[in-house]
């Protein structure tokens, strides 16, 4: 498997549980959930989350172009 497959897949996967983290924070909100967490705290988190999956994307377009150099 290639680094920017691997790291594809890492991005979708966080992206994914970010975004599910803001749907359930949004809909919990003030709601105690577990350790003392609230919804807002979730929804805290997940911006977290979310810039991760970002990063994680940029990641992968920089090991893509690279890789893209080294079959020319």
């Amino acid at each position: 498997m290639k680094w920017s497959s691997f790291l594809h897949v890492i991005t979708v996967l966080v992206g994914i549980v970010g975004i599910v983290a803001v749907i359930t924070g949004w809909i919990l909100q003030d709601k105690i959930l577990m350790m003392g967490w609230t919804g807002n705290d979730l929804a805290d988190k997940s911006m977290m989350l979310m810039s991760i999956a970002i990063w994680t994307a940029l990641g992968t377009l920089i090991h893509l172009s690279k890789e893209d150099n080294k079959e020319d």
